[in-house]
């Protein structure tokens, strides 16, 4: 049986929720710093830049990445998630 972490309040048909850089570690089990790593690595979804330096990611992008990644046990660069996202097999 698979783990989803999509908090039940979210909803594919929700408008985008942005979310800071603190929740994303929180929600990835990491600090801060490395989530920073991962993003200039680019091995989580790309962060949106709402206003100036602030960076923002999607939950429900960020969420559907975290479940595909814990289903799979596979680490996509940000190019192959997007190829896997943009594919029939997964529902951002």
């Amino acid at each position: 049986m698979s783990t989803c972490i999509v908090p039940a309040q979210i909803s594919p048909e929700a408008d985008v929720r942005l979310i800071p850089l603190p929740a994303v570690a929180r929600m990835l089990g990491v600090s801060e710093k490395t989530v920073a790593r991962m993003d200039r690595a680019g091995k989580i979804p790309a962060p949106i830049r709402p206003a100036g330096r602030a960076l923002r990611w999607d939950l429900v992008e960020l969420a559907a990445w975290l479940n595909w990644r814990i289903r799979t046990g596979n680490l996509l660069s940000r190019a192959e998630w997007e190829t896997v996202r943009n594919s029939a097999n997964v529902a951002v």
